[in-house]
């Protein structure tokens, strides 16, 4: 069967310390929900941070570029994936490109905004705990395409993506996981952003008082993000299914 693959990039939420109380599952690897990323400051400083929506089955903000093109090529192909790579940050400061999962996509692109900026649906999705995710670092290196969205269409890129595809599909998915653990931070981000709880749970850990150690305490020491709830709702899904009644996450 033919298959169209494209690996995109997002900003995944550090490794915080163990002791750390605000995330329940520190072998994940969900995205930057917390905004505590370093290179992430284009969503710290926009106050949001949506994309690979896992929770909902969708990608909808990043790469309109990417998503136009698995919409132009889904009468081509039998399959089509949508991949995600990431640079890990670990406790120490050094880090990883990895690639953590990836949706198959779903062919109904018929609730698009418009052509250009479609919204993309997974029909299933698999995503693996950081132990099982694909270390890509040393072929960063070689190709330094760090920014770059890789595609199938690229006869370097087609071994490697379909080789990821199936590697992670032999993996244990851990999708309800990471939709569990991405609800939870994003109740914890807008209780303490938006209304004033102030991480009250981070009292009793060492690290507070420790500004290299934990990337939270970074963040809310050297960015200050915009107060701007609309753009990080409680509730992302509410929203969106007002907007699409019905749909909900896909999960295999």
């Amino acid at each position: 069967m033919s298959q169209f693959s494209v690996c995109v990039i997002y900003y995944s939420l550090p490794s915080l310390p163990e002791a750390c109380a605000l995330v329940t599952q520190h072998d994940l690897v969900p995205r930057d929900v917390l905004l505590c990323n370093r290179s992430n400051d284009h969503h710290i400083l926009g106050g949001m941070q949506y994309d690979p929506n896992i929770e909902n089955a969708e990608y909808r903000i990043c790469e309109p570029r990417v998503r136009a093109k698995l919409q132009r090529q889904s009468s081509q192909y039998d399959n089509l994936y949508l991949l995600f790579r990431t640079r890990h940050f670990n406790q120490d400061g050094s880090s990883n490109y990895l690639v953590t999962g990836f949706y198959d996509v779903e062919r109904d692109f018929t609730d698009a905004q418009c052509l250009e900026k479609p919204i993309v649906h997974a029909r299933a999705m698999h995503f693996v705990s950081l132990a099982d995710s694909i270390d890509i670092t040393e072929l960063m290196k070689e190709r330094k395409s760090y920014r770059c969205c890789f595609t199938s269409e690229n006869p370097f890129w087609r071994p490697h993506l379909e080789s990821w595809v199936n590697q992670l599909s032999q993996a244990q998915n851990q999708t309800n996981r990471y939709v569990e653990e991405i609800n939870n931070l994003k109740n914890i981000f807008y209780d303490n952003e938006f209304h004033g709880a102030n991480y009250e749970t981070c009292t009793n850990c060492t690290y507070c008082n420790r500004p290299d150690a934990c990337f939270l305490t970074w963040r809310r020491r050297h960015r200050t993000i915009p107060h701007r709830p609309a753009n990080y709702m409680k509730s992302l899904d509410e929203y969106f299914a007002s907007l699409q009644p019905g749909r909900s996450p896909v999960i295999i």
